[in-house]
């Protein structure tokens, strides 16, 4: 059973969702679309030369109102193993509260987590980065991009498998252990050194159905297009869901320690994170979980790696 919604999060859903499925949803759910969460509080904080955007929306509780940000984040270290290589990021050690109190049940309960550091790419792994593996013959799949173009635009139509045999390929190239991001280190990343949970919404600064920017609802936009966080990454919020390497359990109880990815569970569905652009602003929040059958492509599902460093 899903996650309760008005429509699915991710056209993806719109397969049936207890089984894997290799063929696209062509499909929306039925429904129209009305007028999404009106009142609003937003709020804008600065971070290490970035910023934040928040939606405050009613009923999310302590959530409601963004609360202070971490202290002044030093500029953040890039690296760069190869030239078709993503541009990563190297997120700082730290210990944060995982999860939300105040939304979805799977959220539960809200635990304190502890983070190594580890780089994680500045932008989700685009259809350039991808081809270039088709082309090296460590990809077997050549996704379709819908006509929307490929270059610099998220890659889509991936699924978990598909994801692992690009992480592998990577890790033999340069000779570094690229993976998925735990959903630990993935909320953690997207938080950016903010102390509670961080909305995606205002002023065209994320792409969804209602963010306010020319792709909602429309197709993916090309990486980069909108403000990073407070750790300098891009599209934590919005744009395409990112797979992680966990395994879908629902809720946190028994959840792995020191930020590991979960290997119990429903392992032929995994982890879901960050929204799309076809999902309501409401939906776009660091907290938030979804999962997907571990052989369905997705035209709003693709990805971000991360390695271990040093």
């Amino acid at each position: 059973m899903r996650k309760t919604s008005a429509w699915p999060k991710s056209r993806a859903e719109n397969r049936d969702d207890g089984e894997n499925q290799a063929t696209d949803s062509q499909t929306r759910a039925a429904g129209g679309r009305g007028a999404l969460v009106a009142r609003a509080a937003l709020a804008i904080a600065i971070v290490g030369g970035g910023a934040y955007w928040y939606l405050g929306a009613p009923g999310l509780g302590e959530n409601a109102a963004p609360e202070k940000m971490a202290a002044k984040l030093p500029p953040a270290q890039t690296l760069r193993d190869c030239d078709e290589c993503p541009e990563m990021v190297v997120v700082p050690a730290g210990t944060f509260q995982m999860g939300s109190n105040n939304a979805d049940s799977d959220e539960k309960p809200v635990h304190q987590v502890s983070i190594r550091s580890f780089a994680v790419g500045r932008y989700e792994v685009t259809f350039e980065q991808w081809d270039a593996c088709v082309a090296a013959g460590g990809c077997s799949h050549k996704p379709e991009d819908r006509n929307w173009g490929r270059g610099k635009r998220p890659v889509i139509h991936v699924n978990w498998y598909d994801v692992q045999e690009y992480v592998k390929w990577l890790s033999r190239r340069t000779g570094k252990f690229y993976r998925l991001l735990s959903e630990a280190e993935w909320e953690y990343a997207a938080l950016g050194g903010a102390r509670s949970q961080v909305f995606g919404k205002g002023n065209a600064n994320a792409n969804c159905d209602g963010c306010g920017s020319r792709w909602d609802n429309k197709q993916t936009a090309p990486v980069g297009s909108f403000q990073p966080n407070g750790f300098g990454l891009h599209d934590t919020l919005g744009n395409v869901w990112e797979w992680t390497q966990d395994c879908w359990k629902w809720g946190y109880l028994d959840a792995p320690a020191g930020g590991s990815a979960g290997t119990s569970g429903d392992c032929f569905r995994r982890v879901l994170r960050g929204g799309s652009w076809f999902v309501r602003p409401r939906d776009l929040r660091s907290a938030n979980r979804d999962r997907l059958g571990t052989t369905i492509r997705g035209e709003d599902v693709g990805f971000r790696v991360s390695r271990t460093h040093p």
